[in-house]
């Protein structure tokens, strides 16, 4: 297992603590070791990061770093479309599409503010099945379309 350091800011101490998100590899609740022992899904995070990430282990933890704006996207992995709205309560809402999914996110503190912030990741297929699996603009809605071949 890696050393405990965060995994987003490189922070070391008694604060830095392991949480669990989604695996990467094998599905939610993987056990799949990456690298020296890591296993698949497991971040150290300190007391700050974990604060900004507390609703979003249910997603990698590839995409709780975009929804927390810590990286436009994971390395190797580009961006397709990347786009933001107000929503009606002052906030703001986006979608990130990457190759493998749409990340569907809410900020109801704007786009400086994280409290409060959700997402919910949507698989390209179950996007061209259902649609979006969040309310969003019609506007919106056609470059997703666009951006998975819908």
């Amino acid at each position: 297992m890696r050393p405990p350091e965060c995994d987003l800011c490189g922070a070391s101490g008694e604060d830095v603590v392991t949480v669990h998100f989604a695996g990467e590899h094998d599905g939610a609740g993987s056990t799949r070791e990456v690298g020296a022992g890591h296993p698949d899904g497991l971040a150290w995070l300190c007391a700050g990061h974990v604060d900004a990430t507390r609703s979003l282990t249910h997603l990698t933890f590839a995409a709780a770093r975009r929804v927390v704006g810590l990286t436009e996207s994971p390395p190797g992995v580009p961006s397709l479309l990347s786009l933001q709205w107000p929503s009606g309560t002052c906030g703001t809402d986006g979608v990130e599409v990457s190759s493998s999914e749409v990340l569907w996110w809410s900020r109801p503190g704007g786009s400086g503010g994280r409290f409060g912030e959700a997402a919910r990741g949507q698989s390209h297929e179950d996007y061209r099945l259902h649609g979006p699996a969040v309310a969003c603009p019609p506007e919106v809605e056609r470059q997703v379309d666009v951006a998975v071949g819908r």
